[in-house]
Protein backbone atom coordinates (compact mmCIF):
# COMPACT_ATOMS: atom_id res chain seq x y z
CA UNK A 1 0.00 0.00 0.00
CA UNK A 2 1.37 3.19 -0.90
CA UNK A 3 -0.21 7.27 -0.44
CA UNK A 4 0.21 9.66 -2.18
CA UNK A 5 -0.81 13.74 -2.96
CA UNK A 6 -0.95 16.15 -5.19
CA UNK A 7 -2.30 18.31 -7.67
CA UNK A 8 -3.83 17.33 -11.43
CA UNK A 9 -3.74 18.55 -14.62
CA UNK A 10 -7.30 18.66 -16.08
CA UNK A 11 -8.21 18.70 -19.55
CA UNK A 12 -10.46 20.69 -20.75
CA UNK A 13 -9.26 22.94 -17.96
CA UNK A 14 -13.07 23.71 -16.59
CA UNK A 15 -11.68 22.95 -12.87
CA UNK A 16 -8.63 22.57 -10.29
CA UNK A 17 -8.69 18.89 -9.23
CA UNK A 18 -5.84 18.01 -6.11
CA UNK A 19 -5.81 14.25 -4.53
CA UNK A 20 -5.24 15.24 -0.85
CA UNK A 21 -5.07 11.50 -0.75
CA UNK A 22 -4.70 8.80 -3.26
CA UNK A 23 -4.27 5.62 -1.37
CA UNK A 24 -3.13 2.63 -3.95
CA UNK A 25 -3.73 -1.07 -2.56
CA UNK A 26 -3.51 -4.24 -4.15
CA UNK A 27 -7.60 -4.44 -6.03
CA UNK A 28 -8.34 -1.18 -5.28
CA UNK A 29 -7.42 3.13 -5.44
CA UNK A 30 -9.19 4.99 -1.73
CA UNK A 31 -9.09 8.63 -2.22
CA UNK A 32 -10.13 11.95 -1.29
CA UNK A 33 -10.28 14.53 -3.73
CA UNK A 34 -10.57 18.45 -3.82
CA UNK A 35 -11.50 20.93 -6.47
CA UNK A 36 -13.09 24.02 -7.45
CA UNK A 37 -15.24 25.23 -10.53
CA UNK A 38 -17.64 27.91 -10.81
CA UNK A 39 -19.86 26.92 -8.57
CA UNK A 40 -17.29 26.38 -6.20
CA UNK A 41 -15.06 24.24 -3.69
CA UNK A 42 -16.42 20.72 -3.74
CA UNK A 43 -15.16 16.99 -2.30
CA UNK A 44 -15.57 13.46 -3.57
CA UNK A 45 -13.91 10.49 -1.83
CA UNK A 46 -14.42 7.06 -2.12
CA UNK A 47 -12.76 3.90 -3.74
CA UNK A 48 -12.22 2.93 -7.37
CA UNK A 49 -11.90 -0.95 -7.87
CA UNK A 50 -9.49 -2.63 -10.13
CA UNK A 51 -10.78 -3.86 -13.41
CA UNK A 52 -8.68 -4.56 -15.38
CA UNK A 53 -4.64 -4.34 -15.59
CA UNK A 54 -3.61 -0.93 -13.76
CA UNK A 55 -7.15 0.16 -14.61
CA UNK A 56 -9.27 1.16 -11.81
CA UNK A 57 -13.15 1.99 -12.20
CA UNK A 58 -16.24 3.28 -9.99
CA UNK A 59 -19.86 4.35 -11.42
CA UNK A 60 -21.91 7.19 -9.38
CA UNK A 61 -19.46 8.07 -7.10
CA UNK A 62 -21.10 11.26 -4.32
CA UNK A 63 -19.38 14.61 -4.45
CA UNK A 64 -20.75 17.63 -2.66
CA UNK A 65 -19.82 21.52 -3.04
CA UNK A 66 -19.15 23.19 0.20
CA UNK A 67 -22.01 24.66 2.13
CA UNK A 68 -24.37 22.86 -0.16
CA UNK A 69 -26.83 20.23 0.66
CA UNK A 70 -27.30 18.78 -3.02
CA UNK A 71 -25.01 15.54 -4.36
CA UNK A 72 -24.01 15.09 -7.52
CA UNK A 73 -22.17 12.04 -8.89
CA UNK A 74 -19.55 11.30 -11.45
CA UNK A 75 -17.81 8.14 -12.88
CA UNK A 76 -14.37 7.60 -12.19
CA UNK A 77 -11.44 5.62 -14.35
CA UNK A 78 -8.13 5.64 -13.70
CA UNK A 79 -5.02 4.13 -15.51
CA UNK A 80 -2.00 3.74 -13.08
CA UNK A 81 0.86 4.37 -15.80
CA UNK A 82 3.86 4.16 -13.21
CA UNK A 83 4.12 3.72 -9.43
CA UNK A 84 7.25 3.13 -6.75
CA UNK A 85 8.00 4.62 -3.24
CA UNK A 86 8.40 8.34 -5.20
CA UNK A 87 5.60 8.83 -7.57
CA UNK A 88 2.26 7.46 -8.76
CA UNK A 89 2.11 8.69 -12.25
CA UNK A 90 -1.81 8.67 -13.60
CA UNK A 91 -4.15 9.50 -15.75
CA UNK A 92 -8.54 9.51 -15.06
CA UNK A 93 -11.12 10.30 -16.46
CA UNK A 94 -13.83 12.05 -14.55
CA UNK A 95 -17.72 11.69 -16.31
CA UNK A 96 -20.70 12.73 -15.63
CA UNK A 97 -23.89 12.26 -18.33
CA UNK A 98 -21.71 13.54 -21.66
CA UNK A 99 -19.35 15.24 -20.50
CA UNK A 100 -16.03 13.54 -19.52
CA UNK A 101 -12.78 15.88 -18.39
CA UNK A 102 -9.16 13.94 -18.77
CA UNK A 103 -6.78 14.15 -15.54
CA UNK A 104 -3.73 13.39 -15.24
CA UNK A 105 -0.52 13.86 -13.18
CA UNK A 106 2.59 13.21 -10.77
CA UNK A 107 1.84 12.60 -7.29
CA UNK A 108 3.72 12.55 -4.80
CA UNK A 109 4.56 10.45 -1.78
CA UNK A 110 2.13 12.35 1.46
CA UNK A 111 2.44 14.07 4.24
CA UNK A 112 0.72 14.52 7.16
Amino acid sequence: MCTFSGEFDVVPSEFELEARRFIVRDREIAFELSGSDDEGNFTIEGNVPLVALNTYASTKLPYHYHGWNDTYYADINIQIISIDNEHCRLTGEWKEGDDSWVFQGRLDPYRA
